[in-house]
């Protein structure tokens, strides 16, 4: 059972937005939106503000994240708020709703989770329209970025010990885990990133994918949280 008390975010604590724990993979419409805010294309969103990632525990299937730290963080707040990805609305409030597996796991990094909060039923029905209208428009995203997949053609483990700009830059930090990561999306940004940008220059010009994207921006601003 939740206490009596009501969630609020501390003031200026950016746990969520700095954690390299979590990984934030932005639909179009999430950077679309940010876009409206900064008057900016998505495709200028994800050059300022994003990079390649792995998109599942395969190891070769690629994506599109946010940088750690966030971009957008401004004076210890966020600085797109009213327009930030549907996951970071619903976080943390959605770690709340779920006593199980996951919200244990996300303790190590979202602190405020190791607290008992109280999470209005209007807020809950809210998560979950939110919670609904991001996996319409990760479909979406999917449908008109990762498919077909973006995939590296063979082992991933040859693939970078045989790939010079990991290679050469792990030799003698192998058991440096987090440094390891790093030369992999290097790796990953210098042979997928025009890939990348090719896929996201061709959806945006498409008027099917647009108005996709804004249809579901409407309902975005039409859920109060």
């Amino acid at each position: 059972m939740y206490s009596a008390k009501e969630f609020k975010c501390k003031d200026r604590c950016t746990s969520c937005c700095e954690s390299t724990g979590l990984i934030i993979d932005p639909t179009l419409a999430d950077m679309y939106r940010i876009g409206l805010y900064k008057a900016k294309s998505i495709l200028d969103v994800f050059e300022e503000s994003c990079k390649i990632w792995f998109r599942d525990n395969s190891g070769i299937d690629i994506g599109i994240a946010f940088d750690i730290p966030c971009h957008y963080i401004g004076d210890s707040r966020c600085g797109i708020h009213h327009y930030k990805p549907i996951v970071c609305r619903v976080s943390p409030e959605m770690h709340f709703m779920d006593t199980g597996m996951v919200r244990k796991q996300m303790k190590r990094f979202i602190p405020c989770l190791s607290e008992d909060m109280n999470i209005d039923a209007k807020v809950a029905r809210n998560i979950r329209k939110l919670q609904y209208l991001g996996g319409i428009e990760e479909q979406d995203t999917k449908e008109a970025i990762y498919s077909p997949s973006i995939t590296l053609s063979h082992d991933p483990t040859e693939y970078f010990m045989h790939h010079p700009i990991f290679r050469d830059n792990i030799r003698g930090k192998e058991e440096d885990i987090p440094f390891t990561i790093k030369c992999q999306q290097e790796a990953l940004a210098a042979d997928f990133l025009e890939t990348i940008l090719k896929r996201l220059e061709k959806a945006v010009k498409k008027t099917r994918v647009m108005d996709k994207i804004k249809r579901t921006t409407e309902r975005y601003f039409a859920i109060s949280h």
